[in-house]
């Protein structure tokens, strides 16, 4: 995270400046930018792309549970937990907007004001 941040920083402030305020080498920095992504960082992005195809082929109203026991039905399945953190970092959600129509919902989200206070 600290080098994301050094990395998206640089034209504005200093490497060296950064790197001393951040507590890290700056050839630690240098390194790391050279590197290549991980190995999970490739594993996520991955699950990420099998994901969205499951989240927008259920109308994008599909939460983490859901999408987790899709993918365990193809045998793609990670940690639930892992699958939650990649919808939360990647804003995949409830799309509230496609499912009000629904009755349910619609019952769920519409305010109750229905008694007077004298």
């Amino acid at each position: 995270m600290k080098y994301h941040f050094i990395q998206e920083h640089a034209g504005r402030c200093r490497v060296k400046l950064m790197c001393a305020v951040l507590g890290v080498s700056r050839s630690g920095y240098y390194v790391w930018r050279k590197r290549g992504p991980s190995a999970r960082e490739l594993a996520n992005q991955k699950l990420l792309m099998e994901i969205r195809v499951v989240y927008e082929a259920n109308r994008r109203v599909y939460g983490y549970r859901r999408v987790y026991m899709a993918l365990v039905a193809q045998q793609v399945a990670r940690s639930r937990n892992r699958l939650a953190r990649q919808m939360r970092w990647f804003p995949l959600h409830l799309d509230l907007k496609l499912i009000a129509g629904l009755p349910f919902f619609s019952r769920i989200l519409q305010p109750v004001f229905t008694r007077t206070v004298f």
